[in-house]
């Protein structure tokens, strides 16, 4: 497993009310902040089963900085050629 997977696996887990509310909260460095959300992203955008099991909605990947505490959101919705 690779090392953020397990953040974006958790957020993922959780049910879409529960992800877009209270999130995955995660205490880290400030000075890693950005490397820890891009590497996040990138286990969203890498998992491809999730994004076929979501269909025809679309995730959307938040986060919220509070001092060392840093909260991913996770907002599902549903794409424009639904409409």
């Amino acid at each position: 497993m690779r090392r953020y997977q397990a953040i974006w696996n958790r957020l993922k887990k959780l049910s879409p009310n529960l992800a877009r509310s209270a999130g995955i909260a995660i205490s880290a460095n400030p000075i890693l902040h950005s490397r820890i959300i891009k590497a996040v992203k990138k286990e969203k955008y890498k998992d491809l089963e999730y994004k076929l099991m979501i269909d025809p909605k679309d995730a959307t990947l938040t986060h919220k900085v509070n001092g060392s505490i840093l909260i991913f959101y996770l907002n599902l919705s549903l794409t424009e050629g639904d409409f």
